[in-house]
């Protein structure tokens, strides 16, 4: 028989888990926002090809990436954790794309 501090530092350690890579992602969104807002793409324009191969060179894709990555696994953790269930992928696809969705537009700075 196991004691019950086992299932729930388990359970503690799958939102831990999640919190992590939500926080990364969030990190990732708005470092992309600040590199967006530091080399501004319409100032940028003003400089013809050269100011998009600037652009290009110096984005950062790695975080990008990182994003992507984590977000996949904060929806793997997140759907696996529950009592006896998992979550619908569907909505947590919805959940998980409208969170995406409003996070960008405030690292962008769409909203005034």
């Amino acid at each position: 028989m196991k004691p019950r501090w086992r299932f729930e530092a388990v359970k503690w350690m799958e939102v831990g888990g999640w919190l992590l890579s939500m926080g990364i992602v969030i990190l990732s969104i708005l470092s992309v926002g600040y590199f967006i807002e530091l080399y501004n793409p319409r100032e940028l324009a003003m400089f013809g090809d050269l100011g998009w191969q600037i652009f290009y060179e110096d984005f950062p894709y790695l975080w990008g990436i990182m994003a992507l990555a984590f977000l996949a696994i904060g929806m793997v953790v997140w759907i696996n954790t529950g009592s006896n269930y998992k979550k619908s992928w569907q909505k947590n696809l919805l959940i998980t794309l409208g969170t995406i969705l409003v996070l960008t537009v405030l690292a962008l700075n769409l909203i005034p």
